[in-house]
């Protein structure tokens, strides 16, 4: 029986001019093994305060979506990420702002690490981590994980795709 944690695109029902098939049009050979999710939350697993400020914040955007948080939601920060230490360092730099208006506003890093609507050039951090098209999709979800946990454990809420 085949390892079930293989991956290989070519053998991916793709369907030829799809999304899914961008890689393999652009000449990128992605293979290799991809980290079983429950792996990935062992190697990098989430802290008890992490794990309260996702579940606080999640709170406090039902409740401003709801309108029972008379505050505004703000989710900020750049178009996608590329590089892991300019994030965190973004992140750094967004936390003392962050407790400066927290009366009025709720602010909320944007940290996109993958680009689904994009269909030529770059695919985001998860898809091709290097930038040079070599589709290291287990590096990027490695890197994508660890930033959104460095930005968590700084107190800086974080939205994804």
């Amino acid at each position: 029986m085949s390892d079930p944690t293989a991956f290989t695109h070519a053998a991916s029902p793709a369907v030829a001019g799809s999304d899914t098939d961008l890689p393999r049009a652009a000449g990128a050979s992605v293979a290799g093994r991809l980290t079983p999710p429950a792996e990935l939350r062992t190697e990098l697993p989430i802290t008890a305060a992490v794990a309260d400020l996702v579940a606080r914040t999640r709170t406090d955007v039902m409740r401003i979506v709801f309108g029972s948080d008379p505050r505004l939601l703000v989710v900020m920060g750049p178009c996608s990420i590329h590089d892991a230490e300019s994030a965190v360092a973004y992140a750094r730099w967004l936390r003392p702002l962050q407790e400066h208006v927290a009366d009025a506003l709720l602010l909320v890093m944007r940290v996109y690490v993958e680009k689904p609507r994009t269909r030529t050039g770059w695919k985001g951090l998860v898809n091709d981590p290097r930038l040079d098209g070599s589709f290291r999709i287990d590096e990027g979800l490695r890197i994508a994980r660890q930033v959104l946990l460095e930005v968590n454990e700084l107190g800086v809420p974080a939205a994804t795709e």
